[in-house]
């Protein structure tokens, strides 16, 4: 006869060994370290407290902020004002420096000595040709070097179509201290072969070129080069002789190289 379990007998319990397993004991060996927080919260009271000091402490960092940032401000304008300040007081002196250049450069302009050349005259009795200098500026020169070449050309048969080539020429220079304003200075080039009935027919032409540098009056300024050239022309239908301006740049070299300059001064030299 077989037994039959109670509904509900065999109910199994977890740990009783029933369902093939067994209760596990665990064993712990060593140090155990056991770590947490604990909080506490704060009484009212003290939470009133602690805002009360955060409050003051968020008022004091914006105070100290706002500080800061005028400080800022006020080191930025200064500065601007400081760069302003300066840059209008180098621009006064500039402009001041300017004024006072353009005055000075007025007052040369205006007052400084012009040397000019002035007519030349002939003078057939006396062979010789005046070239005047004229100073028409306000105040008198400095000093002055002149040179002048002088040339006496004639019909040369061996020249194409009868031109005048040199048959007598000489240079020399002349120098002065000063040239007063409005008292002509003459320089004279004198012509020994002058023949004046050859002049008269244009067979024979007379040439004085050269240069003048002076200076102006006023002191450290460069010295000014004025050249001058002319020559006799005679016109066949008017019976006139006249002296006419000349090229002196185009010409200058070529007679330089005729008399020998800078050597030869006041040394008459003649064609052979």
């Amino acid at each position: 006869m077989s037994k039959h379990s109670k509904p509900g007998g065999g109910k199994q319990h977890p740990g009783d060994g029933n369902d093939g397993t067994h209760d596990q004991k665990r064993s712990v060996s060593g140090n155990v370290h056991v770590r947490g927080e604990i909080l506490v919260e704060p009484t009212p009271k003290e939470a009133l407290a602690r805002e009360a000091t955060e409050s003051k402490h968020d008022a004091h960092e914006r105070k100290k902020l706002w500080w800061e940032k005028a400080t800022f401000y006020v080191v930025t304008v200064y500065a601007l004002l400081t760069a302003v300040i300066s840059w209008q007081s180098v621009r006064s002196a500039n402009a001041a420096k300017s004024a006072a250049d353009t005055a000075k450069d007025a007052l040369h302009v205006s007052e400084r000595a012009y040397i000019s050349i002035g007519i030349p005259h002939l003078d057939v009795e006396k062979k010789t040709m005046y070239v005047p200098l004229v100073n028409s500026g306000h105040i008198p020169s400095g000093p002055v070097t002149a040179i002048i070449h002088e040339i006496t050309l004639e019909a040369d048969p061996s020249i194409p179509k009868g031109e005048n080539g040199p048959v007598e020429w000489e240079w020399e220079s002349f120098h002065q201290n000063r040239l007063d304003s409005g008292v002509p200075l003459p320089l004279h080039a004198v012509f020994p072969r002058l023949y004046e009935p050859s002049l008269d027919t244009g067979e024979q032409v007379l040439m004085v070129i050269g240069s003048i540098e002076y200076n102006d009056g006023f002191a450290d300024t460069p010295k000014i080069s004025v050249p001058f050239c002319f020559k006799t022309l005679y016109f066949t239908a008017q019976k006139e002789l006249i002296i006419d301006p000349c090229n002196a740049d185009e010409l200058i070299g070529k007679v330089k190289a005729l008399d020998g300059y800078p050597q030869n001064e006041g040394k008459l030299q003649t064609k052979h």
